[in-house]
């Protein structure tokens, strides 16, 4: 509400579709969970990832069913030491390690950002469904607010064709 209307008019109700540069759609294959397809640098990514405990006060609030799927809902806060280790540990991984300059600034900006809200995990196979709660920013280069988002994973791993509107 607080934004001017001119500003979000254009971004409203558009379909937008960007291409995935190749080298970056490959890097992806850490995520699907199939090794077989990974390259050594994906699998170290993936362990990581499978340890990172990036949610702190997690507390079971009740089952719940959300489209089709069983699941387990949980009130979480965001853990932003450990999501900093993990983007650290990751970027060592990837890239190279960090400077103590870069490591500071990357700290600075996580020092005024925080998640509180709600996850949604899958009884079948224990998989991330949804997320729902409030990113706050506290003076972030002069910037404030929250943002209230949604995000649900609906069809994982099923074949999916996406056809654009006219």
């Amino acid at each position: 509400e607080d934004f001017p209307t001119a500003m979000v008019t254009p971004y409203l109700n558009q379909w937008w579709q960007i291409a995935l540069p190749e080298e970056y759609a490959a890097n992806l294959n850490f995520m699907s969970g199939e090794e077989e397809n990974m390259t050594p640098e994906e699998k170290q990514l993936a362990e990581l990832f499978k340890k990172a405990e990036i949610f702190k006060d997690v507390e079971y609030v009740k089952d719940e069913k959300i489209d089709t799927m069983e699941t387990y809902r949980y009130k979480v806060n965001l853990d932003k030491v450990a999501l900093i280790n993990y983007f650290t540990e990751a970027t060592k991984i990837t890239v190279g390690e960090m400077s103590p300059e870069e490591l500071k600034e990357f700290e600075a900006v996580w020092e005024k950002i925080d998640f509180s809200g709600d996850i949604w995990i899958t009884k079948d196979n224990m998989t991330f469904k949804q997320i729902e709660g409030v990113v706050t920013v506290n003076d972030l280069n002069g910037d404030s607010g929250n943002l209230k988002l949604t995000y649900t994973v609906d069809k994982l791993g099923v074949p999916s064709e996406i056809e654009a509107p006219e």
